[in-house]
C-alpha cells in the first residue's frame, strides 16, 4: 500500500523526508538505527532529513551546490546541531600520469573528465570503525563503497543503493560475502524495481 500510494500522489523523497531506497532495505536500516547513531552518507536528500528525524548525528556530502542548499533549507535549527552537510563540487580530471586506481571518476558516462576526489575522500575525517551506518547513494559509488568500509564499526551497516548496476560489481566483490543482504523490489515514487544491498560488519 505505501508503494501504491507513493505512485498516486505528487511527492518525492525530499518532501516526504525518507531515503529513496528499496522499501525492504529501508526497513532493515530502520530496525538497526537508534538515537545518537553516527551516520555518514554520500548524496544528501530525503535520507538526510530521515536520519535527522530519527535523532542521528549525520555527516552528509553532496556534489551539487543547488541541491546542497535545498536540503540544508529543509533542516530545522535543532536538526542543524546534529547534521553537517558538506559541499564537495567535482573538479576537472587530470589523467596524465595518474594510475587508474588514483582516479576518482563517476561511472556515469555523462560525467567523463570529472574528478570526485574531494567528494569520495570526505569520509577520511571520520575515525576508523566509528560509524553506525554509511549510505552510498551519490556519485562515484564504487570508490565511495571501498573507502567507507573501514569506517564502519563492527555491527554497523554499509548500504549501497542501485547495487544491481554492473559498474559497481567489482567494488562489491572487494567486500565480504558474509553479512550481506540483497533487497530487490519496489521503492517509493517509481514503477521500476531495483536492488539495494546492505552489509553488516562483523
Amino acid at each position: 500500500m505505501p508503494w501504491a500510494w507513493s505512485l498516486l500522489k505528487r511527492s518525492n523523497a525530499l518532501k516526504d523526508r525518507v531515503p529513496w531506497i528499496v522499501y525492504a532495505a529501508r526497513a532493515h536500516v530502520r530496525s538497526r538505527l537508534h538515537q545518537e547513531a553516527r551516520v555518514f552518507e554520500y548524496g544528501a536528500g530525503g535520507s538526510t532529513l530521515w536520519f535527522a528525524d530519527l535523532g542521528c548525528h549525520v555527516t552528509s556530502v553532496e556534489h551539487d551546490a543547488a541541491w546542497h542548499a535545498l536540503v540544508n533549507d529543509r533542516l530545522t535549527p535543532l536538526e542543524r546541531s546534529r547534521v553537517t552537510c558538506l559541499l564537495a563540487p567535482p573538479q576537472p580530471l587530470d589523467e596524465e600520469g595518474a594510475p587508474a586506481e588514483n582516479l576518482f571518476r563517476s561511472g556515469d558516462d555523462r560525467l567523463r573528465g570529472i574528478s570526485f576526489e574531494k567528494y569520495v575522500t570526505a569520509i577520511d575525517s571520520q575515525p576508523d570503525a566509528s560509524l553506525d551506518l554509511v549510505l552510498v547513494d551519490g556519485r562515484a559509488r564504487s570508490r565511495c563503497l571501498v573507502r567507507a568500509w573501514p569506517k564502519v564499526r563492527p555491527g554497523g551497516l554499509l548500504v549501497l543503493d542501485d547495487s544491481d548496476r554492473d559498474r559497481y560489481l567489482s567494488a562489491m566483490e572487494q567486500l565480504p560475502r558474509s553479512g550481506r543482504h540483497d533487497y530487490f523490489g519496489p521503492a517509493a515514487y517509481s514503477r521500476w524495481y531495483w536492488r539495494t544491498t546492505v552489509w553488516e560488519k562483523t
